[in-house]
This record gives structure tokens, sequence and C-alpha cells, in this order.
């Protein structure tokens, strides 16, 4: 235990992220219905719900529902 040190959750995130290891949302994609193809790939549910003027709640629902909106669907991004 001689490895292990006092910080604070603010410090311990920022390690994570300086070093790689924060693990980020999944990807997401946005499908058109009519030629079933990917239009638009996001980093994140947070941005592609920030797109499309929702919550994340909302765009957590779409993905899981597949709801079509504006001729549109999100779905999760396989993992590569």
């Amino acid at each position: 235990m001689e490895n292990l040190e006092w910080c604070t959750h603010s410090q311990n995130s920022q390690h994570a992220i300086d070093n790689n290891l924060y693990k980020r949302g999944k990807s997401v994609h946005k499908i058109n219905v009519k030629i079933n193809e990917i239009v638009k790939k996001y980093d994140t549910l947070d941005k592609a719900a920030q797109d499309e003027d929702i919550t994340n709640g909302s765009m957590s629902e779409r993905i899981k529902k597949r709801i079509i909106k504006n001729g549109h669907y999100f779905v999760k991004a396989p993992k590569c």
C-alpha cells in the first residue's frame, strides 16, 4: 500500500483524464430511415442530444426504443 495517496474527487478525475483512464460515453450514430445509412456520428450521447436540442434522457429513450423523428433514428455505435 505504499503507492496510495490521498486526493480529492476532482484530483482523481483529472488524473484519470491525464492518463487516458477516463471511460467516455459510447458513440452514437444517426441513421436515415429511407436509405438505412449513417448520416452523422457523435462521440457521445451528450453531443447527439445537444445537436437535437433534447435532454440526455430523451436521447437515451430514443436510442433504446429506436424512435423515429424527422426520418432518422439513433443507435449506439458498435464497439471497435
